[in-house]
């Protein structure tokens, strides 16, 4: 497994080495160079995908007004379903004609509840989804919601705080009984630094 950029380095080595014998068939040459461009486009992916880890870590790392954190289970207020929290992102207020300009019908300067700003993903207890998704015509993903935080509460009765989802261990490496919350695992920890303890 490739863990650190000198794992890297090792295994690009081991391939010039392998390769470093010149084929004469013209066909072998040619598996040899797509595999080495496939190779280089999965690392590029790779990349991509390490950096906007980062920079959602970055978004993340700020707690101020969240109030639910990574694992902790939650309850919608109104609906009554469950779920364990996933994400969360801030909301940034909207106005204007999209291109941040405001237009003659933004002028007047509306306020966000700072406890609005705050829309977490749920995953949802896959005995409860059935209550989300029936009062949702749209729903095009019946394990997860979008959730305003003052829509919430923190589930306080031990014997609801375990959520049932398949999908769970995408994002958490075990439920722990005594703190009646998921542990976030190293992905999402990476993530989530400060909802981490």
């Amino acid at each position: 497994p490739i863990r650190s950029s000198a794992d890297v380095r090792d295994f690009f080595r081991s391939v010039f080495r392998l390769n470093s014998k010149v084929a004469e068939d013209p066909n072998v040459q040619k598996k040899r160079i797509t595999l080495a461009f496939e190779g280089i486009k999965s690392l590029n992916e790779l990349s991509r995908a390490l950096k906007s880890l980062q920079q959602n870590r970055a978004k993340h790392v700020l707690r101020d007004g969240v109030y639910f954190r990574i694992g902790q289970v939650v309850k919608h207020k109104r609906e009554e379903w469950r779920g364990v929290v996933i994400g969360w992102h801030r909301i940034e207020p909207k106005g204007g004609d999209g291109n941040g300009q405001p237009t003659s019908l933004t002028q007047k300067s509306y306020e966000l509840d700072p406890a609005d700003s705050i829309r977490y993903t749920i995953l949802l207890d896959s005995g409860d989804a059935h209550i989300h998704h029936s009062k949702r015509r749209d729903a095009s993903d019946l394990s997860q919601a979008e959730v305003l935080q003052t829509e919430l509460e923190v589930v306080e009765e031990p014997r609801l705080s375990r959520i049932r989802n398949t999908r769970s261990v995408q994002y958490f490496s075990r439920y722990d009984a005594e703190t009646q919350t998921f542990i976030a695992n190293d992905i999402m920890a990476y993530e989530y630094p400060s909802d981490v303890e």
